[in-house]
């Protein structure tokens, strides 16, 4: 949705440097879109948890999201709790994010042998040593 069109006399930075600043609550509704939500999100991630529900249902938003700060993943409605490319993502944003998913999807979607072998390497994709002196 091009808010332009809709809105013609309201700048979008001005718009996004407001949202940033104050958070998105404080932008009336009428001039919220998903172009301004997925700009704040990746400002800070954070800010998803402060969405309306009508908002927070959108996989997109929500996959943003939780693919900048795992963290915002007990935030998303429940049943998008449970897809696969939220959960995947969350996870690889943050592998502590396990502990906030149920046993039996970890164990269907493969999730703690993708943790237990991250956590094998370090942030460059080298192999870390058991034995590594400090």
């Amino acid at each position: 949705m091009d808010l332009k069109k809709i809105q013609p006399s309201v700048d979008y930075d001005y718009l996004l440097g407001n949202a940033k600043q104050f958070g998105i609550r404080n932008i009336p509704k009428e001039y919220i879109s998903k172009d301004l939500i997925i700009d704040v999100i990746s400002y800070n991630p954070l800010e998803y948890c402060n969405l309306d529900i009508n908002y927070k249902i959108d996989k997109d938003i929500a996959l943003h999201a939780v693919s900048l700060n795992g963290f915002v993943l007990p935030y998303v409605p429940q049943e998008l709790q449970e897809d696969y490319d939220i959960v995947w993502a969350a996870v690889k944003a943050n592998r502590d994010v396990i502990n906030f998913i149920p046993d039996e999807l970890q164990n269907k979607l493969e999730l703690l042998d993708y943790v237990n072998n991250a956590a094998n390497y370090d942030e460059f994709g080298e192999g870390i040593s058991q034995t590594q002196s400090r």
